[in-house]
């Protein structure tokens, strides 16, 4: 596979699995009512799980995929140097520490499970 569709096919992944996390957080705590928002927060938790190890294991997968972009090709994403050239030398290396501790955020919400 060529590395702009592996990247292509990252952020659409991630993208996907992001926007499915907030939809069904945001219906089953706002929308939907009290009753049957608790029902069905208990039988998405695991895909919200899942979809939450999905959004980050992207996440990363996409600064190295970028990175590879950026040097020589597939060898140079998973090449720490170019890795950090990368995090400390281009905006996009700016915005994905900013976009990693926002990935991040959701996580303890969804281990602690159903605790208001």
């Amino acid at each position: 596979m060529d590395l702009a569709v592996a990247l292509i096919v990252c952020r659409f992944l991630h993208f996907a699995a992001g926007m499915l996390l907030f939809g069904a957080s945001l219906f089953c705590g706002a929308l939907a009512p009290p009753d049957f928002g608790s029902t069905l927060r208990r039988s998405l938790r695991l895909p919200e799980l899942l979809l939450a190890v999905l959004v980050v294991a992207t996440g990363v997968a996409w600064l190295g995929l970028e990175t590879g972009e950026i040097g020589n090709g597939w060898l140079d994403t998973v090449n720490l140097g170019t890795i950090d050239a990368g995090l400390t030398g281009t905006n996009f290396g700016a915005v994905w520490s900013i976009r990693l501790v926002l990935i991040l955020l959701p996580l303890p919400a969804l281990l602690l499970g159903g605790r208001q």
